[in-house]
Order: structure tokens, then C-alpha cells, then sequence
């Protein structure tokens, strides 16, 4: 269960109605009278109201159900049970669908995606235009920014920012995994649910380069360059270890194990950087040959570059491993090694 913090009424009165969260058509119609604020629009009745153009039973039936929700969270009597219950207060089932497909908000799998469903795709499925897709996106995104759903989705975002500094305040979309069965995310897929309120631009959380941080773009870069930077001037493969010593300055009041972590997370999304399964590092087009003299002088030489792309797979890491290819391509270039026969190589 996620509880809204309590708000003051004056707070709720200051709101402009612009930017309050009420639909479109009720801004249009109170603009046509000079109401500019939630306070002003309080003192409206109803058979006041609906005499403005425009504004029928419906929009009515909007401002009640806004001023309601106003209300609980001003007594700090407001929450939901879940995302989807959280959701369903500020998008239509139209906007909830355009949302659920181009996030994967429903997916299975934890990779971060703004375009899991293309709006060609999704256009496809209701016989419309990508741009009427595109248009349904834009506006579902801008009803969630508004003053009464961003003071709802408040307590989401500090929880997703205590649960990435507690992790060391870099976190990969794997490591969200373990909220899967987290009742509050029932069906949702969490690492999507972060990616969208990160795009929402609602100051807590960021997402670069495939990793969250609670840090801000421009130290997420800094730390992403100064580890590049060592492995370039120390050359071969360095340890976690030693690469995590050159970032220490900018994650000053983590533990060590967290600034290892954040560390390891950050390097495994630079894709010029290799990442060995017992934790080395080093630059693919600078290092890679001693990699690979490491792996052939594992085996009985001389080699065949299959049997040699094997084992180098072996030890790298899932998301750098590399086709035979790439391998035997190194081999023939490298003076380090001689070709016995078709494909069959020993060191030099």
C-alpha cells in the first residue's frame, strides 16, 4: 500500500487550475470566467458551474472526483493498493495502453525501454495513425507531471530512491528483479514502473546509459570517464578493485561494498568496456589480445579458434561476449600467434 502525504488545503488552493491535474475541458471552461486557481474554483456551486460552456454533467462529475481525492489527501486519508490502482486515477484506459506497450510495463524481462512497442506497432493493433499514438503518449505523459498526480506519485519516487542509495545509489534494471513479487508492482514489471517516472522528470532518480542514479547526469558521466580513463592509462585487465579506488571521490559517503557495486554496474554498460565473469576490466580495442593470450595459453595449443571463442566466452561476462568471428579476426591480426593449419592456431 503506498500512502500520499498529507497536504494542507491551502497548499492544494494555491494550485493553479492550468496545472492542477482537472481535464482539458474544464480548464477551457473555467479560463472562460477568470478562475485561475483551485481556492477560486472551491467557491463555485454546482448550478454555477454548469452553466459555463462546455462544462456538462461529465466535467461535473471530474471536479467532484478531483476535489475528493484533494480532500483525503488533505485529511492524510489517501492511498492505493497498487500501481495499477495509481494509474487508473489519472490516464484512461486508451493512455494506460499506449503507456503499458511503449514502456513494457507489462514485461517479463528487466531491460529498460522507452520503445519496447514501436507507435507503429501500437497503431497497428487499433487501425489508427502513429501520430494519433504519438499524441495519445504525449498527453497521458503530461497528465502525470500535473500538481495533483505528482503529489500522488511523491511517495513512489522516494521509495525507489531509498531503495537505489541503499544499493549504493547506482543500480542496474536487473537489480530491480527483487521487487518483483512486491505486491504493490502486481503485474507491472518495476524496472519499467522506474523508467517512466524517471522520464516524468520527477527529480529523485535519473536513468543514463543503462543504469538509474540517485546521482546526478553530469557525476554519472564524470564516474563513467574516470574509469574509462584508467583503463586506458593502466592497459591489460585491472581488477574491480583497483578501478573502483579511482571513483571513490564521487560516491564519498557509501560503504566500500556499495562503491564496489556502483562501480561494477557503471562499467558493465560502457560497451567499449570488457568485463570478465571474476571481475577484470579493460578496454575491448586496446586489451583484448592479452585477453585472449590469457585464454590460448589455457588450452592445448595449438587451437582451433572455435575451441578458443568458447572458452573466451566462458570467462566474459553475458552482455560482452563475442562471435567466433571477432575472435578469429584478432587472431590473424595479433603477432602473437601462428596459424598451424585452416583455423588452428598456437602462440608464438
Amino acid at each position: 500500500m503506498l500512502r500520499v502525504p498529507q497536504t494542507s488545503r491551502e497548499t492544494i488552493d494555491n494550485w493553479s487550475v492550468s496545472a492542477s491535474g482537472l481535464p482539458v475541458r474544464v480548464i477551457n471552461s473555467l479560463r472562460s470566467v477568470d478562475v485561475k486557481s483551485i481556492g477560486e474554483l472551491r467557491r463555485w456551486k454546482d448550478s454555477e458551474l454548469i452553466k459555463l460552456r462546455s462544462l456538462g454533467r461529465i466535467s461535473l462529475g471530474h471536479i467532484h472526483r478531483f476535489f475528493n481525492t484533494c480532500n483525503r489527501i488533505s485529511a492524510g486519508k489517501f492511498s492505493v493498493l497498487n500501481i495499477r490502482e495509481l494509474l487508473d486515477i489519472f490516464l484512461d484506459s486508451d493512455e494506460l495502453h499506449v503507456l503499458t506497450e511503449r514502456y513494457g510495463l507489462e514485461r517479463a524481462d528487466y531491460r529498460a525501454s522507452r520503445n519496447y512497442m514501436t507507435l507503429q506497432q501500437i497503431a497497428n493493433q487499433g487501425n489508427r495513425t502513429r501520430e494519433r499514438v504519438r499524441q495519445v503518449e504525449e498527453t497521458a505523459k503530461s497528465e502525470l507531471i500535473r500538481e495533483l498526480a505528482r503529489l500522488c506519485f511523491q511517495p513512489l519516487i522516494e521509495w525507489f530512491r531509498d531503495f537505489t542509495v541503499e544499493q549504493g545509489e547506482i543500480i542496474s534494471p536487473a537489480d530491480l528483479a527483487v521487487l518483483q513479487h512486491d505486491e504493490f508492482f502486481t503485474g507491472y514489471n518495476p524496472c519499467s514502473v522506474l523508467l517512466l517516472m524517471c522520464d516524468l522528470h520527477l527529480d529523485r532518480i535519473i536513468y543514463r546509459h543503462g543504469v538509474f542514479s540517485t546521482r546526478p547526469a553530469d557525476q554519472l558521466k564524470l564516474i563513467e570517464n574516470a574509469a574509462v580513463k584508467f583503463l586506458k592509462e593502466r592497459s591489460g585487465l585491472s581488477p574491480l578493485l583497483e578501478v573502483a579506488d579511482t571513483i571513490r571521490a564521487f560516491l564519498p559517503k557509501c560503504a566500500e561494498s556499495k562503491q564496489n557495486r556502483a562501480t561494477s554496474v557503471v562499467l558493465d554498460t560502457l560497451p567499449d568496456v570488457g568485463a570478465t565473469v571474476d571481475g577484470r576490466y579493460f578496454i575491448f580495442d586496446q586489451d583484448f589480445d592479452a585477453l585472449l593470450q590469457e585464454v590460448m595459453s589455457s588450452l592445448p595449443l595449438p587451437a582451433h579458434y572455435t575451441t578458443a571463442t568458447h572458452r573466451l566466452n566462458e570467462l566474459l561476462k553475458s552482455h560482452c561476449r563475442k562471435g567466433s568471428g571477432y575472435v578469429l579476426k584478432a587472431l590473424n591480426l595479433s603477432q602473437s600467434y601462428t596459424r598451424v593449419e585452416r583455423g588452428v592456431y598456437t602462440l608464438v
